[in-house]
């Protein structure tokens, strides 16, 4: 009892005064006694300490032993060189395991217990033992302390290549000294579970997971601890796990300081950042810092109400960011790539606003799992993540809209047991699988999303009761998918369904010359029929044997088109109050590299240009509906450039001048030749007509059954001076 006083003195010392400089960690008195000697008294390293009494001195010199050592006894177990004297546990079972109070371990290598074995390099299970000086190498765990093991000195140890923690205090593992410990390439460093009021100073911590993780554990003291490429976690479902800790700026992730803020009702996180934890803190702000190449960037728990904006986190070993128990905050304009797991975790958070956020190159962009409530995600460009750019799980009441989510491997959104949710306006192109719902099973709400050139577009398994319309499905290798025969693939009459691109592939196509309930009534609707002479009728979009879009949609439900990589002719279907050829063009900005366009009427400079990042010469600068315009998209496969703009209310003009003129075709409808014309007499005023198929790379010269199409550039060949009256 006298020398855990001591111990719990000290730590008391540490504790509320945060002093060092004149600690010593000196290992624990025991009764003084013989010095037994391996392997000259006893070749094995157990048979010396069966021989030994209370207080003698198990001395091993150098040399490899395979064997697995129980010390049952208040022993010092000494080795002659830490590199040279090694115990090898032939990869199964313990390596050393301590059983009594007040042993002293010093001087070994410690080492081979097999990967992710039931054993360890080196298991605690009793108090006030000094462990100083050894190596632990290639074990599961380096050094286990369970079963309530207190008091220990853990000091100068070189913990290095364990599979699972380096060091690991599992389950009311109290008041022990972990200090000046070299811990590196382990899964991780320190890891604390359910145990408390440990002192963790001045550790030497590089390529973990986790530096130092702190699970279910409280009022832990971590001072001066250098970490690289790695840093601290916290987890657990309370407040006191978070909020109870002494964590000071001292301890760095690589060479920049922690800065872990608790209980604070405002202010600002000071710049240069190795890493940034709230907990139970109200109304920071987190500003323009980088905290990358760690385990976690920013950790928030239980905390609400903060504003975390323009930060940059990357290559962290875990998260970019963590919400834990925490509501109400903003994330707006911060960058996470290329984290090992997600660019932004959400665990038991709700009504968290995220917008303009980018998350590419993770494992996944967005997780929100295990009651992620009421969050708003919006305008955030998510791409190229490993598995799954958004993920809900078990969460309601959700809104997803208008953003991004491109080349992910596995699924760019889905839905997992979460309900009534809203996915709406978001871009789903170049995917596995575009929008997935998995055992979701009421009331989630998609509409108004471009799902397209994924392997399976949308994808409904085991979820019933959920409303899919005015999508716009386009090129999906499998377009849908339900095992379902009670979900709603259309908003009834006359919302209607989704746009179909495959919808009819027949020489006739789809038409829609009728409307009302049941397509029987002349006159158009939107929504598809046959067409057939003497009434239409319904013709649903079959997803399967029971299930079907019933109005499926003649029209996609925004204004985009589709661009292949190379050159592409096309024009802009609606009237561009606002002509800077940048702002026209910025749903694609990045992904071409030249705008060229021929005007007639200017002899001594028939082509304008514009070339992205050329400092000099452009000449092109704006561009609206009457123009037809080269665009040279650098991106592989199919790019979506939405359009804005003003619809026609009338028709438009376009003045024809002799020779070739590169036009647009300002209209709201595919017309033949003649219809299209309008005013024009063909040959006598226009005697030639070419467009661009950007799809197979070639010229078309147009016939009289040829359609103009709305979205394309055309070279209109006239004979003399013409105006051309375009029908809207």
């Amino acid at each position: 009892m006298k020398y855990r006083l001591i111990s719990i003195g000290i730590v008391f010392l540490i504790v509320t005064t945060g002093f060092l400089g004149f600690i010593t960690f000196e290992s624990n008195v025991v009764r003084a006694g013989t010095t037994i000697y391996v392997p000259t008294d006893y070749p094995k390293i157990q048979d010396a300490i069966n021989a030994s009494k209370d207080g003698d001195t198990v001395y091993v010199y150098s040399g490899t032993y395979y064997e697995h050592v129980v010390v049952n006894k208040t022993i010092n177990l000494t080795g002659e060189d830490r590199e040279n004297t090694i115990i090898d546990g032939g990869g199964s079972g313990d390596v050393v395991q301590i059983t009594v109070d007040w042993v002293n371990v010093s001087g070994f290598t410690i080492t081979n217990i097999g990967l992710f074995t039931d054993g360890e390099g080196l298991r605690i299970i009793s108090d006030n033992n000094s462990i100083s000086g050894n190596n632990m190498i290639n074990n599961s765990n380096g050094i286990y302390l369970t079963q309530s093991c207190n008091n220990n000195t853990i000091t100068d140890n070189k913990v290095i290549s364990n599979s699972m923690n380096g060091i690991l205090l599992d389950i009311d593992c109290n008041f022990n000294i972990i200090t000046n410990n070299t811990l590196s390439n382990n899964s991780d460093g320190i890891m604390l579970s359910y145990s408390s009021y440990n002192i963790i100073v001045n550790n030497d911590i590089s390529y973990n997971r986790y530096g130092i993780h702190l699970e279910y554990s409280e009022g832990n003291t971590l001072v001066n601890n250098s970490m690289l490429q790695c840093g601290i976690h916290i987890s657990g479902a309370d407040p006191n796990v978070w909020n109870t800790h002494s964590i000071d700026t001292s301890n760095t992730v690589n060479g920049k300081p922690v800065f872990y803020w608790k209980n604070q009702n405002s202010g600002t996180i000071p710049p240069g950042a190795g890493q940034v934890i709230l907990a139970n803190c109200n109304n920071v702000k987190i500003e323009n810092q980088n905290v990358s190449n760690g385990s976690v960037g920013i950790q928030l728990g239980f905390s609400n109400n903060n504003y975390i904006a323009n930060n940059t986190a990357f290559l962290n070993n875990m998260y970019g960011i963590n919400l834990y128990f925490s509501d109400y905050n903003t994330l707006t304009n911060n960058t996470a790539f290329s984290n090992g797991a997600n660019g932004f975790f959400l665990y038991h958070s709700s009504n968290n606003t995220l917008t303009n956020n980018n998350m590419s190159y993770n494992d996944n962009g967005i997780v929100c799992n295990q009651i992620c409530n009421y969050n708003t995600i919006i305008n955030n460009d998510v791409f190229s993540n490993s598995y799954v750019g958004l993920k809900l799980g078990y969460s309601i009441g959700n809104s997803v809209k208008y953003n991004t989510f491109s080349f992910h491997f596995f699924r760019a959104i889905t839905l997992t047991s979460a309900n009534s949710n809203n996915i709406i306006g978001n871009k789903v192109s170049n995917n596995d699988y575009g929008i997935r719902l998995w055992s979701s099973n009421s009331e989630n709400y998609i509409f108004d999303n471009l799902v397209s050139n994924n392997t399976w577009g949308i994808y409904v398994r085991n979820s019933p009761n959920n409303h899919i319309y005015h999508n716009n499905i386009i090129n999906n290798s499998n377009q849908s998918y339900d095992n379902r025969n009670d979900n709603f693939w259309d908003d009834g009459y006359p919302s209607g369904g989704n746009y179909w691109s495959d919808f009819d592939e027949s020489s006739e196509g789809a038409y829609d010359d009728y409307n009302g309930p049941d397509q029987d009534v002349l006159g158009g609707d939107g929504k598809v029929d046959k067409g057939t002479i003497g009434g239409g009728g319904k013709n649903p979009y079959i997803i399967d044997s029971d299930s079907r879009d019933n109005y499926p949609l003649i029209e996609p439900t925004k204004n985009f088109m589709i661009l292949k990589q190379g050159w592409n002719l096309i024009s802009l279907p609606l009237i561009q109050e606002e002509q800077n050829l940048i702002k026209v063009l910025e749903s694609i900005d990045g992904l071409y590299d030249a705008v060229q366009w021929y005007n007639i009427t200017d002899k001594n400079d028939l082509w304008k240009h514009y070339k992205v990042g050329k400092p000099y010469g452009n000449d092109l600068f704006e561009i609206n509906e009457t123009m037809g315009f080269w665009i040279h998209i650098t991106q592989p496969g199919d790019t979506i450039f939405f359009y804005n703009g003003k619809r026609f209310t009338e028709n438009q003009t376009i003045t024809l001048y002799p020779g070739w003129n590169m036009v647009g075709y300002p209209s709201l409808s595919n017309r033949d030749r003649t219809t299209a014309l309008n005013n024009i007499d063909f040959p006598n005023d226009v005697d030639a007509i070419l467009t661009y198929n950007s799809r197979v790379q070639r010229w078309e010269k147009m016939g009289p059954s040829d359609y103009f199409e709305v979205g394309k550039g055309y070279y209109v060949h006239a004979t003399s001076d013409c105006v051309w009256d375009v029908p809207i």
